[in-house]
């Protein structure tokens, strides 16, 4: 007789244990049955009760459907509610910052720039009020771009050698907005592969704590994917770890450079082929070239290897 119920709360957990993956390239949305959930479901059951589907990957006790979004470019992915409203068009707001996808409980839309005057749009507070209805939680994640040419390597600048958010979001805690304190806010910024990241989190008041929890376990399951294989920006800063003294590295802080100190990259195939190079007070010059592989390797290559001259 006790088959019977263990039947029952396993069939119940099936639609629970289908994830699914969006790729930002294709669109499209992968099914995929993951077979942990259901040994872990059988566990909870014969243990004396299951009171939700554990997801085995992230921890999270799934009463909702969730799905996977991984943008293939950007080599980073995270979990989310699949009904919330995602959107994978790339906005540039604030003149300088680019949002690469947003997400929030309500519907399919960015908080952008509003036009308040004649040729003037304005970015803050009480533009985001406006486009985010009351009760939502909203996050986007995008990269600074300025203002000017931001160094990307260099003094100052320490890269997150982590893969997740966890060291950040202890740091990271909610504000206030605005002085009615209807708009709360949370900002997560760091520097990897080259690039300034950004993630913006905006919960319009009252928020209840059920949202709340959602956004938390969203910002969790963030992962960057391995390394940005082929990314030129990422060559030139793995490269210029192997630089000499000679060379004076921390002088070669982005792409580009000035007549002095000046980086150039090419890709060949799966690799990046970089060259820094420095001008002397003699009007001398002298080249450094690596080749960036795929997995992150750096190789010297010969000066007669240099394909720039």
């Amino acid at each position: 007789m006790a088959r019977y119920p263990v039947l029952l709360v396993l069939l119940r957990c099936l639609p629970i244990m289908e994830n699914a993956r969006f790729s930002a390239c294709t669109g499209h949305i992968d099914h995929m049955v993951t077979k942990p959930k259901l040994f872990l479901c059988l566990a909870l059951v014969l243990s004396g009760g299951l009171f939700g589907c554990l997801d085995a990957a992230d921890g999270q006790t799934n009463s909702m459907q969730w799905a996977t979004f991984t943008d293939t470019n950007r080599h980073f992915h995270f979990q989310y509610p699949a009904t919330w409203g995602i959107n994978t068009e790339v906005v540039p707001v604030m003149h300088y910052r680019v949002v690469f996808v947003s997400l929030n409980s309500a519907e399919r839309f960015t908080v952008r720039d509003l036009q308040v005057a004649t040729n003037m749009w304005e970015y803050g507070p009480a533009e985001t009020i406006k486009q985010l209805p009351a009760g939502t939680v909203y996050t986007d994640i995008g990269c600074w771009e300025g203002p000017g040419p931001l160094p990307r390597f260099g003094p100052g600048i320490q890269d997150m050698e982590a893969a997740d958010l966890s060291a950040l979001l202890k740091k990271s805690k909610e504000g206030t907005g605005d002085k009615d304190k209807q708009l709360i806010t949370r900002t997560i910024e760091f520097s990897k592969w080259g690039r300034r990241w950004s993630i913006l989190v905006y919960m319009h008041a009252p928020v209840g704590e059920d949202p709340r929890q959602l956004m938390e376990q969203i910002l969790k399951s963030f992962r960057f994917d391995g390394v940005p294989a082929g990314d030129e920006i990422w060559a030139i800063g793995e490269a210029r770890k192997k630089l000499p003294p000679e060379a004076d590295p921390d002088k070669f802080t982005r792409e580009g450079g000035s007549s002095v100190y000046y980086d150039q990259t090419k890709k060949d195939g799966s690799n990046v082929i970089v060259a820094f190079t420095k001008q002397f007070s003699d009007k001398s010059e002298k080249t450094w070239c690596f080749r960036v592989t795929e997995t992150g390797t750096v190789l010297p290559m010969e000066p007669g290897e240099n394909p720039f001259k």
